[in-house]
C-alpha cells in the first residue's frame, strides 16, 4: 500500500436543522480516471487551481447547502498498479 492524497469538500447549511449526518463528498475521479496526489503540496496545488470547480461541484451534489465550508486533501492508502500491459 502506498499513502497517496484525494480531495474532500466540506459544506455548509445555515441552518443547523437542515444539515444531513453525511456533509462532505471525496473526489476519487476526474472525467472517469483516478485522481489522487503523492504529496499534499501536489493536492494543494490542485485545488488551487480548480477551486471554483470543486465549489460547485460541491454545490452539485449538495444543492441544499448553502456553500463550501472547507476543502481538504485527506491521506489514503492505495493499492496503486503500475503495470500498462
Amino acid at each position: 500500500m502506498t499513502k497517496v492524497f484525494i480531495i474532500a469538500i466540506v459544506m455548509w447549511w445555515s441552518d443547523p436543522s437542515l444539515t444531513p449526518s453525511n456533509d462532505s463528498v471525496e473526489i476519487t475521479h476526474l472525467h472517469g480516471k483516478p485522481l489522487y496526489f503523492e504529496t499534499v503540496e501536489d493536492c494543494s496545488n490542485h485545488i488551487d487551481k480548480n477551486f471554483q470547480a470543486l465549489k460547485n461541484y460541491g454545490k452539485f451534489i449538495y444543492p441544499t447547502s448553502h456553500t463550501v465550508k472547507t476543502i481538504y486533501c485527506v491521506p489514503r492508502d492505495k493499492k496503486i498498479n503500475n503495470n500498462f500491459t
